[in-house]
C-alpha cells in the first residue's frame, strides 16, 4: 500500500481508483501476452503515467528520471539518448558528454552550417536566454561583453576540433520521473547554427551536457527541485543501456565510491589511483582519471600508456596471439591460431586491469576493468587493445576513462556528496525502483532491450547537405518523427585518434568585438548579428509578419528573435569584387563528398582563389576548412618500392610501364603526369570535369611552357638554362614513350608534346608533397589534390594542410589562434625558405618581398651583424628573424621581406664584446652598396623601365609577363638593400 500511495500521491481518490485497475489491468494483460509479445520496452509504460504536474509536487528525494541508451563502443563507436524538445515535442539524438556541460541541438535560425543528423534541425522559439543571465555567465569567463542584452552567444570546441557556434535558448524537455509523473520543464540549451565536424563527429542531432556547470541539464533539473544533483549511466557491454538523473536507481551502501579530485573543478575526475595489472602494482601511483561519457576508448598519457603495453605484451610472451600490423582498427592487434569470434574466446591470455583509488581510509577502493572492458574483436578477427595513447591526440598528460572501460557498471556522478561511485550492474535493463510500481511488478516480464534499427531514410529527408554555390544548408525536407536508431551500424573500425568523442570542452567564449551594421555578411544568422533591429514586428502581432513565415511562435513578443534578422547589405571587399566561381565547380566535388565550411571559391585577374565567406575567431585549435576525400587524388609515392595507383588504373594497362620505367624520387613531375593524362581520358572520371576549371597552357605562367623569348627576358641566364634543360626533359620523355608504334590508348592521352609538357607544368606546380597514411603503410606522396589547389601562396599563411588517415581525407585547416575577416584570402606556405628562382622555376611566380632571397656578394666588405638588425628592430636567430612595426626614426617603410633578406645574406661580421667603429661601418656599407649599383648596371633594363613595359602590355602572355616580374623583383630587392643600408649609415650606434 505505501508503494501504491507514493505512486498516486496528490491526486482526488477518483483518479487513485482509476490508476490502480489500470496499473492491475495492464498486470494482468501482460503476465497472460508476455510469451507472444516478449519485445515490448520499458519505457513505453511510462506513457500511462499523470500529466501536468509542476516542481513543486515533486518530491527530488524520491524521483528520478531514466532515458534508455542506444549504440555501443564497437563498430559503432558512440552510444547516443533520444531527448525530446517542444510543444508538440520532437525526438532529437543526443550524444551523452559528461565532458562538458552545455547541452545544444542543431539550429535551424537558419542554418549557416550543419552537419548530417537523423532529425531536421531544431525549430527555436523567442524564447532567448539574456546576456546576464547566470546560465550564459557560467559560460563564459571573466567580463565579458553583452553587445545584444536580450540574447546569449555561445561558441564551444571540443578536443576532437569540432565546434558549435550559437545563441542559448529554452524550450520545454519532456520528462518521465520515477515517481509515475510527467514534466515538461523549461530548460536552456544551445541553439547551434554554425557547426564544423571534429575528427570523431558523428551522425546525431547534438549534444547532451552532462556536466558540473551550472548550463548542464543536470544543474538545471536539480536548481529547479526536480531530482538530485546526481547523474549516472549503465553501458551494456552488448549494445544500448540507459542514463539517469537522481539517486534512486540504485543502494548507496553498495557502492563504491571515491571523492572527486580537486584538482579538476569542471570534470569528473577522481584520484589519486594506482594501476594494477593482474592485481599486481605497474608503478604507476597518484594517478588523475577523468571519467567521460563522450570518449568511446579508455585513453592514457604517453608514459603511462607505454608502461602499460610492455607489461600486456611481457604477460602474452609465450602465448599463442601474434601481434599483427595488417589490421589498422587500432594501433595494438593480435591473431590468434584461428579468428576470434567474441572477446570471451580472447579474455584467457589476457588479465584484468584495475585502479586503486586511495580514498583517504585503510581500505582501498578498487575500480576493476576485465578484459571484455579494453578489448575488442575487430572486423578481421584479431583482439584489439582497446585502450590508447592520449598524449599523440592532444590530451597532454590527461588520463580519461571511456566507454569501454565503464560497460557493464553504473557508474553515478554525486555533485551532492562531491563523488563518483561504480557497481556492476546488468545494463540491458534498469534496477528495480521502490517507487515505481511498473518496474517492481513487471519488470521481470519485459526484456529491455534497443529497438532493431528502421530502415535507414533517404539521404533528402534524413539529412540537409550544404549548397555548393553559396555554401550555405539548404532548407531541410520535412519528414515524421523517427524511433530511436542505431545509425550506420556496419561501417569500418572506428580509428583510435578519432575515438575521442565530443569530450573535454576545450573553450567557451563571447564575441567582444563590435561590428558596425554595414559590415555585416549577407547571411541571416552570423554570430556577430546582435544589434539589428526586428523586421515588421509590432506588440501585437500574432503571426502575420516574418515570424509566421519561419515557424516563429510569437504573440505579443516586442521583437523577433535576433538571429534571425536580415542585415544589410555588406560595403564591396576586395573579394566580393572578383567573379564567383561557376556553380558546376562545386557541384562536381560536392557530390563527391568535398566539404568546404565557411570559404568560397572566387576568379579574379590571377585565376582562382580561396576567400573567407565569414568572420572567424581565433581559437585555440585549428579549424577544418576543407575537406578533400582520397579517392578524388592523384597520388604516386615518392620513393621506391612503392608505388600507390588509385582505382581508376586497370590492372596491364600500358601507362603503368611507362610509369614504372622513371624514377620516384627524381621523376615524381613526369609520373604524375602520367597520371594525370590517363584520368582526362578514363570515361566519367571526376577529373574530367575538373580539368576544365584548371588553367589551360596559355594561362599558366610555369616556365615550361615559356618560348625562348620569355626565358630571355628573365634576364636570368642559370635559371633560363635550367628551364631549357626542363623542357628538353619533358620532350625527350614524350618522344621516347608517345612514338608512332605506342598503342592508340597511350598516344591519346597526349598527341603532342605540348599536351604532355602542360601536364607536366600542372604537376609540379599544383602537386601538394605530405606524409600519408593509408592503413598500415606510412608513405611520402606526391598528389594532386582538387580544390584545395586553388588555395594560393603566402610567406604568412592563414591556413596549412593535415592528413586525416581514419577517413583518408586531406584537410585544409586554419592556423590555432589565426583571426580572419570575411572577404580575407585563405593561403599556405608552398615551400619555405626557397628562393625566387626556386618558385619561379617550379611554379612560375615571385615575390618582391620574398625574405628567403639572396643576392650574391662577391667583395670583401662586411658589416656588423648585431648592429645591423638593432637598427632595423630585428631579433632572433638568423632562421627566425622577426621585427617590431616601428622603425627607429623612419616608419617601417623598408621593414618587410627584402630587409630580412638582407639581414640574412649581407657580408656580416660579429662578435658581442667588441661594438662596431661607426666609421669602419659606414666605409663597409658603402663598399656593399657600390656592388649593389653594380649589380643593378649589368642588367639591361632598370626597375623602372620593366614596371612601364608591365603596365604597357595588359595582354601580354602570362609567361611573359611572369618573366619580367621576376627581373623586376630581384632589381626591387638589391635597390631596398642599397636602401637599408643608407638608413644603417645614418642610425648606426644611435
Amino acid at each position: 500500500m505505501r508503494e501504491l500511495t507514493l505512486l498516486v500521491l496528490g491526486r482526488e481518490m477518483r483518479e487513485r481508483k482509476a490508476i490502480l485497475m489500470m496499473i492491475f489491468f495492464f498486470g494482468i494483460t501482460l503476465s497472460v501476452g508476455a510469451a507472444n509479445d516478449r519485445q515490448q520496452k520499458w519505457w513505453t509504460w511510462r506513457s500511462t503515467a499523470t500529466t501536468g504536474a509542476t516542481s513543486s509536487d515533486v518530491n527530488p528525494a524520491a524521483s528520478s528520471i531514466v532515458l534508455p541508451l542506444y549504440g555501443n563502443v564497437y563498430p559503432n563507436g558512440f552510444y547516443f539518448v533520444q531527448v525530446n524538445l517542444g510543444l508538440p515535442s520532437k525526438p532529437y539524438f543526443l550524444d551523452p558528454d559528461t565532458g562538458s556541460d552545455l547541452t545544444w541541438v542543431q539550429c535551424d535560425a537558419p542554418c549557416v552550417h550543419c552537419t548530417k543528423a537523423p532529425h531536421p534541425p531544431y525549430r527555436p522559439t523567442n524564447d532567448l536566454v539574456a546576456c546576464k543571465d547566470p546560465l550564459c555567465a557560467s559560460l563564459h569567463s571573466g567580463d565579458y561583453e553583452c553587445d545584444n542584452p536580450g540574447q546569449c552567444d555561445y561558441e564551444v570546441e571540443y578536443a576532437d576540433g569540432g565546434s558549435s557556434l550559437g545563441v542559448l535558448v529554452k524550450d520545454a524537455f519532456s520528462l518521465n520521473l520515477t515517481s509515475g509523473i510527467r514534466l515538461s520543464p523549461r530548460l536552456a540549451f544551445g541553439c547551434g547554427y554554425d557547426q564544423l565536424a571534429g575528427a570523431s563527429s558523428h551522425p546525431l542531432d547534438g549534444i547532451l551536457g552532462l556536466g558540473k556547470g551550472k548550463s548542464s541539464i543536470l544543474s538545471q533539473l536539480h536548481n529547479q527541485g526536480l531530482v538530485r544533483n546526481v547523474v549516472g549511466h549503465c553501458l551494456s557491454g552488448k549494445g544500448g543501456g540507459f542514463l539517469f538523473f537522481g539517486d534512486e536507481l540504485y543502494d548507496s551502501s553498495r557502492v563504491y565510491w571515491t571523492p572527486m579530485s580537486q584538482d579538476s573543478a569542471k570534470h569528473y575526475a577522481a584520484g589519486s589511483a594506482e594501476f594494477t595489472l593482474g592485481g599486481k602494482g605497474m608503478g604507476f601511483k597518484n594517478v588523475v582519471v577523468v571519467f567521460d561519457s563522450g570518449s568511446s576508448y579508455t585513453y592514457l598519457n604517453s608514459q603511462t600508456y607505454q608502461s602499460l603495453v610492455s607489461w600486456v605484451r611481457k604477460e602474452l610472451h609465450g602465448k599463442p596471439l601474434r601481434e599483427v600490423k595488417d589490421d589498422d582498427t587500432l594501433p595494438l592487434c593480435w591473431k590468434g591460431r584461428k579468428p576470434f569470434k567474441s572477446v570471451v574466446d580472447a579474455r584467457q591470455y589476457f588479465k584484468p586491469l584495475g585502479l586503486s583509488f586511495d580514498n583517504g581510509w585503510r581500505a582501498k577502493t578498487q575500480f576493476e576493468i576485465p578484459p571484455e572492458a579494453y578489448l575488442i574483436i575487430s572486423s578481421k578477427g584479431s583482439v584489439c587493445l582497446g585502450i590508447l595513447n592520449g598524449t599523440e591526440i592532444g590530451l597532454q598528460n590527461d588520463n580519461i576513462i571511456g566507454d569501454i572501460s565503464m560497460q557493464d557498471k553504473m557508474l553515478i556522478y554525486d555533485n551532492e556528496k562531491k563523488a563518483i561511485g561504480w557497481i556492476p550492474a546488468n545494463c540491458n535493463q534498469p534496477p528495480k525502483s521502490n517507487t515505481l510500481i511498473i518496474f517492481s511488478a513487471l519488470s521481470t516480464l519485459i526484456p529491455i532491450r534497443p529497438p532493431p534499427p528502421p530502415p535507414q531514410p533517404p539521404p533528402s529527408a534524413a539529412h540537409h547537405h550544404p549548397n555548393p554555390s553559396s555554401g550555405r544548408p539548404s532548407t531541410p525536407k520535412s519528414q515524421n518523427s523517427q524511433s530511436p536508431a542505431t545509425l550506420f551500424l556496419a561501417s569500418s573500425a572506428p580509428d583510435s585518434s578519432f575515438m575521442l568523442r565530443n569530450s573535454f570542452l576545450l573553450w567557451s567564449g563571447v564575441y567582444p568585438v563590435k561590428v558596425p551594421v554595414q559590415q555585416q555578411p549577407i547571411i541571416i544568422c552570423n554570430k556577430r548579428n546582435r544589434s539589428i533591429k526586428a523586421a515588421a514586428n509590432t506588440a501585437n502581432s500574432t503571426s502575420t509578419n516574418a515570424a509566421a513565415g519561419l515557424g516563429i511562435s510569437s504573440t505579443s513578443s516586442p521583437s523577433l528573435f535576433p538571429i534571425f534578422q536580415n542585415p544589410l547589405a555588406p560595403e564591396p571587399t576586395p573579394a566580393s569584387e572578383l567573379e564567383l566561381a561557376d556553380p558546376d565547380f562545386y557541384k562536381i566535388g560536392y557530390v563527391r563528398s568535398v566539404r568546404a565550411y565557411g570559404v568560397g571559391f572566387r576568379e579574379g585577374p590571377d585565376g582562382f582563389g580561396v576567400y573567407a565567406s565569414k568572420d572567424v575567431e581565433p581559437l585555440r585549435r585549428a579549424r577544418v576548412i576543407m575537406e578533400i576525400p582520397l579517392e578524388l587524388m592523384l597520388t604516386i609515392s615518392q620513393k621506391l618500392p612503392w608505388m600507390f595507383f588509385p582505382d581508376i588504373i586497370p590492372v596491364g594497362h600500358p601507362i603503368f610501364d611507362i610509369i614504372n620505367s622513371t624514377n620516384p624520387e627524381t621523376d615524381w613531375d613526369l609520373r604524375l603526369a602520367c597520371l594525370l593524362l590517363y584520368a582526362f581520358d578514363c570515361k566519367d572520371n571526376f577529373w574530367q570535369l575538373y580539368g576544365d576549371f584548371l588553367p589551360s597552357a596559355d594561362e599558366c605562367t610555369s616556365l615550361l611552357l615559356a618560348t625562348e623569348e620569355d626565358l630571355l627576358e628573365l634576364q636570368d641566364e642559370h635559371l633560363a638554362s635550367t628551364m631549357r634543360e626542363q623542357q628538353q626533359r619533358a620532350l625527350e620523355f614524350w618522344e621516347k614513350n608517345w612514338h608512332s608504334g605506342v598503342p592508340l590508348k597511350i598516344k591519346r592521352l597526349a598527341r603532342e608534346p605540348e599536351r604532355f609538357i602542360w601536364a607536366v607544368s600542372m604537376a609540379q606546380s599544383r602537386c601538394v608533397n605530405m606524409q600519408i597514411r593509408i592503413g598500415a603503410l606510412v608513405q611520402d606522396s606526391n598528389m594532386l589534390v582538387p580544390y584545395a589547389d586553388m588555395l594560393n601562396h603566402s610567406f604568412q599563411p592563414n591556413c596549412f594542410f593535415h592528413w586525416r588517415f581514419k577517413d583518408r581525407m586531406l584537410e585544409v585547416m586554419i592556423n590555432a589562434g589565426q583571426r580572419i575577416k570575411r572577404g580575407d584570402e585563405m593561403t599556405v606556405n608552398y615551400m619555405n625558405r626557397w628562393k625566387n628562382n626556386l618558385f619561379m622555376q617550379s611554379y612560375g611566380f615571385s615575390s618582391p618581398v620574398n625574405p628567403w632571397d639572396v643576392i650574391q656578394f662577391s667583395g670583401s666588405a662586411r658589416i656588423h651583424l648585431d648592429s645591423f638588425l638593432s637598427v632595423f628592430n630585428i631579433s632572433g636567430l638568423p632562421d627566425e628573424y622577426y621585427y617590431n612595426s616601428q622603425l627607429s626614426n623612419n616608419g617601417d617603410n623598408f621593414v618587410d621581406g627584402a630587409v630580412l633578406a638582407a639581414a640574412r645574406t649581407l657580408p656580416t661580421w660579429s662578435d658581442g664584446d667588441v661594438p662596431p667603429l661607426p666609421s669602419i661601418e659606414r666605409k663597409a656599407a658603402k663598399e656593399l652598396q657600390e656592388e649593389c649599383q653594380l649589380m643593378l648596371a649589368e642588367y639591361p633594363t632598370t626597375a623602372q623601365q620593366d614596371q612601364q613595359i608591365l603596365d604597357s602590355m595588359p595582354e601580354a602572355r602570362r609567361t611573359h609577363e611572369a618573366a619580367i616580374k621576376y627581373r623586376l623583383h630581384r632589381k626591387l630587392l638589391i635597390v631596398k638593400v642599397i636602401q637599408a643600408l643608407d638608413i644603417y649609415q645614418e642610425q648606426i650606434l644611435f
